[in-house]
């Protein structure tokens, strides 16, 4: 073996101590590093179905434990798990954040995209996802962008219903002039949909 290999294999044996000892100090310093509390980020935050508040008052048990404590010692999994359960948050994920001088615990949550609102006879309203789940809605929340539809389902109904309107919800999305048109759709017991467009006393 050659002066020059085994310089190179002494080299690399001192670089590999190096980063192993490196990452192991890294490490030891995010053990000990305390948390300086939570950061929120909301991944479409035009969308008025989740709030920075709604995130507080989701892990308000928890939220007074976690400025203070080590990091590491901190359970993701629980503050995602309590996130996941709210009905109008799609994902939420929760990672830890270092560094030599700060600590704290990312959060970054998606919000679930209404895709339309449902009126039953009673005169109570509510917003679904794509798939037929419910939305938790009030004033503040209240959006115009949706097509309405008129009836009376219960939750299997609804989504089952959600999956047969796609092919409807996918062209009022892509039609102006046909989400423009159209106010409302009553769907009958039977199935048939009937809308009901912006022109008075006339349904298609």
């Amino acid at each position: 073996m050659s002066k020059m290999s085994i310089l190179y294999m002494v080299l690399s044996i001192l670089l590999g101590a190096y980063l192993v000892v490196g990452v192991t100090l890294a490490d030891m310093q995010a053990v000990r590093e305390k948390s300086m509390g939570l950061k929120v980020h909301l991944m479409n935050p035009a969308n008025r179905f989740v709030k920075e508040t709604d995130i507080y008052d989701q892990i308000k048990d928890v939220q007074g434990k976690i400025a203070g404590v080590p990091v590491y010692s901190i359970h993701l999994q629980d503050i995602e798990d309590k996130l996941n359960v709210f009905p109008n948050i799609e994902w939420a994920n929760v990672t830890r954040y270092y560094s030599s001088d700060s600590a704290y615990i990312n959060i970054d949550v998606k919000a679930v995209v209404p895709v339309a609102r449902f009126i039953d006879s009673q005169g109570k309203s509510f917003y679904v996802n794509k798939d037929g789940k419910k939305l938790i809605a009030n004033y503040k929340n209240h959006t115009d962008g949706v097509p309405i539809f008129i009836a009376d389902l219960d939750s299997v109904q609804l989504v089952n219903t959600m999956a047969k309107l796609k092919p409807l919800l996918d062209y009022a999305k892509a039609n102006e002039v046909f989400r423009d048109f159209a106010t409302a759709f009553k769907i009958e017991t039977n199935g048939d949909i009937i809308l009901q467009p912006i022109v008075s006393n006339h349904v298609i």
